[in-house]
C-alpha cells in the first residue's frame, strides 16, 4: 500500500522544507492543494519545490501549469471532473465521497480518493462515513485502484481494506509543527503500509 501525502490547505511554516525531506523520505506522491491560492501563490509554491521532485506532484488546481512543470498529473475533485480532457496522456486521479460515487468511477482515471473514512485529524467534527468492508466488496467487484483519506494515522492504517491501492496523509503529518515531527509520522506510516 502506498502512503500519499496532500498539502494542508493554507501556507503552513517550514512548508517547502517539509516537501523536500518527505521526498527525500521516499514519498512517491504529493497532491499539492491550496484551494486559497490564485496561480502567482501556486506558481511560487511550485518555484520553491526542487526539480527534482516535479515528477511526483499531482496538482488539485491550475492544470494549466502542467505545461510549464514537468509534474505527475492532475488531481480533478468531483466537481471539476468535467474538466478532464478525455485524451490526456498524464495520470489523473478523482476524488469521491461515498462508496455509490466510487462505483461510478471508471478506468480513465490512475486512482480515485474516497473519503471520509475515518473521523477527520485536520477537520475537527468531518466523521467517517465510508463502511470499510462495503469499500472492499467495491475494491474487488471493479478491480480499480482507490486510495482512502480521512482520519489516517498509524491506529487507523491498518483498519483500512488490504485491497486499497494507496492511504493519503493530510492531519497526521501537517498537524505536527516541527519538520521532524512530520517527517517521522511520514516513515512510520510508511513502514506499516509496507506490510498491508
Amino acid at each position: 500500500m502506498k502512503i500519499i501525502a496532500i498539502t494542508a490547505p493554507e501556507s503552513i511554516k517550514d512548508e517547502v522544507e517539509t516537501i523536500h525531506r518527505l521526498f527525500e523520505s521516499d514519498l512517491e506522491i504529493l497532491h499539492l492543494r491550496k484551494p486559497g491560492y490564485g496561480r502567482p501563490e501556486f506558481q511560487g509554491l511550485l518555484e520553491q519545490i526542487d526539480q527534482r521532485y516535479h515528477q511526483r506532484i499531482m496538482l488539485h488546481a491550475h492544470h494549466h501549469l502542467m505545461e510549464r512543470y514537468q509534474l505527475r498529473g492532475r488531481h480533478f475533485p468531483a466537481v471539476a471532473r468535467d474538466e478532464k480532457n478525455e485524451n490526456s496522456s498524464q495520470p489523473c486521479s478523482t476524488s469521491c465521497h461515498s462508496i455509490e460515487e466510487l462505483e461510478q468511477f471508471g478506468t480513465d482515471y490512475e486512482y480515485a480518493m474516497v473519503s471520509p473514512v475515518f473521523d477527520s485529524i485536520s477537520k475537527p467534527g468531518y466523521g467517517g462515513g465510508i463502511d470499510t468492508k462495503e469499500l472492499e466488496k467495491c475494491i474487488s467487484r471493479s478491480g480499480n485502484r482507490v486510495v482512502g483519506l480521512g482520519g489516517i494515522n498509524d491506529k487507523t492504517l491498518k483498519m483500512l481494506p488490504r485491497n486499497c491501492w494507496g492511504a493519503a496523509v493530510l492531519g497526521d503529518i501537517w498537524g505536527h509543527n516541527s519538520i521532524r515531527k512530520r517527517v517521522c509520522s511520514f516513515e512510520q506510516l510508511k513502514t506499516i503500509a509496507e506490510t498491508l
